[in-house]
């Protein structure tokens, strides 16, 4: 029921008003997205500020470096800066949250772009810019996994009813 409430008042939210009209038809919808995603099971997470600060300066810098790298290789092309790949990158958690995090900053980074997020493993594909060494590029994500899994800590699936409100 929580759930429900909290997307009728973002409905409601973005258009701006309260009415009528947007109140049935927020109803309408938000039942219509409660059918569609039935809230069986809900991860949870636990959020550590200095972790989230840790990861987003790593992920500033993160921007700058590949700035640089992308601008060298528009003004300054040769087949090794202008190389492109698509990556697998197999991810140690089943947390969607977690994945989308590391997609958004991936996509957010300068030559890469996520293509694709595959659950069961979970996984992303990858399109690098740039692309240099598959080892090196893994590596990378690797450490970018294990902080936004530091900043956004998975806990225990729990089903839906004993989640607290």
């Amino acid at each position: 029921m929580t759930r429900a409430v909290v997307l009728l008042v973002v409905w409601i939210g973005l258009w701006g008003e309260l009415s009528a009209a947007n109140l049935i038809s927020g109803v309408v919808v938000v039942g219509a997205v409660l059918w569609w995603f039935p809230p069986d099971r809900q991860m949870r997470h636990r959020v550590h500020p200095l972790a989230l600060a840790s990861f987003a300066v790593r992920l500033l810098w993160a921007l700058i470096v590949s700035s640089v790298r992308v601008a060298a290789a528009v003004v300054l092309p040769t087949p090794a800066r202008t190389r492109t790949e698509i990556v697998e990158v197999p991810l140690s958690t089943e947390s969607e949250l977690v994945a989308a995090v590391m997609a958004n900053a991936i996509t957010l980074t300068p030559g890469t772009m996520t293509i694709d997020v595959r659950p069961s493993p979970m996984r992303l594909d990858v399109h690098v810019f740039g692309f240099g060494d598959r080892a090196t590029f893994l590596a990378e994500m690797a450490v970018l996994e294990r902080q936004v899994l530091a900043a956004f800590e998975p806990l225990p699936d729990v089903p839906i009813d004993e989640v607290p409100s």
